[in-house]
């Protein structure tokens, strides 16, 4: 049975006092507790049941109709692509002419248009992310989100209150992150295993 929320976040702070006594600007050990439980109150993948084969056909759908889209883009009279362009770029100058706290970006026909491939770029690394949630998640429930969470947080903690990265591979549990870590999902009562830790690895590998 996991712990009261509030005793959970006094324990959380303890062990990021323990093991980072150095104090980060602006976060306090408290804040970043409270950042840990977060984590496991809303993991990746919020819904409970889903099944991973229908979900795996939606995600090859939209692969093929982005792939669709761009071949058509393609196939568009130079005039007419470059019609839609200078059009978004005089959108986006409007948008920001109308809150004058931001400042004017400098969209042209050219920005736009080279920003189009990096748009289908980005959009196929988070479909990605979308597979990789639906092949290891589990159809009734969060199983791994939330621990992959975690890692994330305490990776962000160890680099504020230290000012060094932490391990981005290899973890060797008996180094300092390595024991952070342990005492962490120790806390968080989560079973805690290199596994964790190389999902934490497969997920950033696909950003």
């Amino acid at each position: 049975m996991m712990a009261d929320r509030w005793d959970m976040q006094v324990l959380l702070t303890s062990v990021i006092k323990r093991h980072l006594p150095c104090p980060e600007k602006g976060l306090t050990a408290e804040f970043r507790a409270l950042c840990i439980i977060h984590d496991l109150e809303h993991p990746t993948g919020q819904y409970p049941t889903w099944g991973k084969r229908v979900e795996l056909q939606n995600l090859a759908e939209i692969r093929r109709g982005l792939r669709a889209a761009q071949r058509a883009w393609n196939r568009l009279h130079p005039d007419v692509r470059d019609g839609i362009v200078e059009e978004a770029a005089a959108l986006t100058k409007l948008f920001w002419s109308e809150v004058p706290s931001l400042p004017l970006p400098t969209a042209t026909p050219s920005t736009v248009a080279e920003a189009m491939p990096i748009i289908a770029d980005l959009a196929k690394k988070n479909l990605d992310i979308a597979e990789l949630i639906v092949k290891d998640g589990h159809p009734k429930g969060k199983a791994g989100w939330r621990e992959i969470g975690v890692v994330a947080t305490c990776r962000d903690i160890w680099k504020g209150r230290t000012g060094s990265d932490a391990p981005s591979r290899g973890l060797d549990e008996a180094s300092p992150f390595g024991l952070f870590l342990k005492d962490v999902f120790k806390a968080c009562e989560l079973k805690f295993s290199r596994g964790r830790f190389d999902a934490w690895v497969k997920v950033r590998n696909l950003e």
